[in-house]
């Protein structure tokens, strides 16, 4: 039964004072809390079961960082860009991303709680058997993005590009897709549970054959097709 919850994303709630960050800080298992990092670069840090709370990232560069096993709670990060950032397992809780690159992302096996993604790049991002509940994507290009395995409990993607996204989710409860780009989506007939609105039907129509078992193929009945064409 439907749990309705994709409208009702809590916000981070983040110290009304927060006092300012500096690289020392950002290592392994470290414990950060009501702290503002502003225009931090960095790359390739070691940042493996850190907890994160109350804390506000702006304009900071996290390539290729290593955040597996972290905890984000009541977090923000605005402008900020973690392409290829390996968060496997990690734990995101009242957390707000606006603008932010995530391009190539590992976020497999993570668990997402009251997060919101406004306008953020999540092309080529695995998030294989991720849980999320209660997470809302706005305006966000997810192209390529594999969603192989995901669990997904009121969820909404608003106006989002999901083309050649992989939709071979587990569970689709109050999942609201309408208005989001689905062109040549994979696993469609995996959405049981999900809402679409007219004009996405026709875009994974061919999806839904092909997890049916149907087989396409074009040309008029008894006539050459592409298969016998390209036979020859």
């Amino acid at each position: 039964m439907s749990t309705r919850r994709s409208e009702t994303v809590r916000a981070p709630k983040l110290p009304a004072a927060l006092e300012i960050g500096f690289g020392p800080q950002l290592v392994a298992d470290a414990q950060v809390a009501g702290v503002a990092f502003e225009g931090f670069d960095a790359e390739d840090l070691d940042l493996a079961g850190s907890s994160f709370d109350g804390v506000r990232f702006d304009r900071c560069r996290l390539e290729r960082s290593d955040l597996r096993s972290a905890r984000l709670i009541d977090t923000v990060l605005e402008r900020c860009d973690l392409a290829t950032a390996m968060m496997e397992g990690a734990e995101l809780i009242r957390v707000a991303m606006v603008e932010c690159g995530l391009v190539g992302v590992d976020l497999s096996s993570a668990r997402l709680h009251d997060v919101r993604l406004v306008g953020c790049r999540i092309d080529l991002a695995s998030l294989r058997f991720t849980n999320f509940v209660a997470v809302r994507f706005e305006s966000c290009s997810m192209r390529s993005a594999d969603l192989h395995g995901a669990v997904l409990t009121g969820v909404r993607f608003d106006g989002c590009d999901l083309t050649e996204a992989d939709l071979t989710i587990t569970t689709a409860d109050d999942v609201d897709l309408r208005g989001s780009r689905l062109v040549d989506g994979r696993g469609a007939g995996h959405l049981r549970g999900a809402r679409i609105d007219d004009l996405q039907l026709g875009q994974i129509a061919r999806s839904l054959a092909l997890d049916a078992g149907i087989e396409i193929e074009s040309g008029e009945p008894g006539g050459a097709t592409d298969h016998d064409e390209a036979r020859r």
